[in-house]
């Protein structure tokens, strides 16, 4: 089964705004947006994992989550990854205090010996908000992510990391919990299996 670690993101009604607005500025657009309920924050994909290593990313996603305190994440401003040069993904940018590269670096370090690569690329924490497939107009998305790149939305609290299945559907990817684990030991139970 394919697998990722995540951080999931419930978004507020100013995101949701945010995210209308862009619909709306961008309609006619040949665009996928991610349903909000599958929005999140991917720290690790681990792509194929077996059942062996399923038990494994377990043990240590709940060692990591108990040695890591709830922190806070602001998203701010738009941007966007491009791929033979035009925009494919758009995101929303995210702002921590550091916490979010830290704990994505342990979960790398810890899950190479139990068999998955290590990331080349940077960490670099984004909430990706829309799958681009063409822009028939690309001054007006431009001008769309240039509109927000000032925004600063209130903070979010994260308090637990989730480890999900990505099932992928003609309609889009689902994302199956598989764990839940509470940051530092916040609740009476560390760990949520489903």
């Amino acid at each position: 089964m394919r697998t990722f670690i995540a951080i999931k993101i419930k978004p507020d009604a100013l995101l949701q705004e945010v995210i209308s607005s862009l619909r709306m500025i961008l309609g006619g657009e040949a665009i996928n947006w991610v349903d909000p309920i599958n929005f999140h924050l991917t720290l690790k994909f681990l792509g194929e994992t077996s059942e062996t290593q399923l038990t494994h990313v377990k043990k240590i996603l709940k060692g990591v989550a108990l040695s890591h305190p709830p922190f806070e994440i602001r998203p701010m401003g738009l941007g966007y990854f491009k791929s033979n040069g035009m925009p494919r993904v758009l995101f929303m940018k995210v702002h921590d205090e550091g916490q979010m590269a830290e704990i994505a670096g342990e979960i790398q370090d810890l899950l190479v010996p139990v068999g998955f690569e290590e990331d080349t690329r940077k960490f670099n924490a984004h909430l990706t908000l829309a799958r681009i497939r063409f822009l028939k107009d690309k001054k007006r998305f431009y001008d769309a992510v240039d509109k927000f790149s000032n925004l600063s939305l209130p903070q979010y609290a994260i308090k637990e990391l989730t480890f999900f299945q990505s099932i992928l559907k003609p309609s889009g990817p689902h994302y199956h919990e598989l764990a839940a684990l509470s940051l530092g030991g916040i609740s009476d139970l560390a760990v949520h299996t489903y």
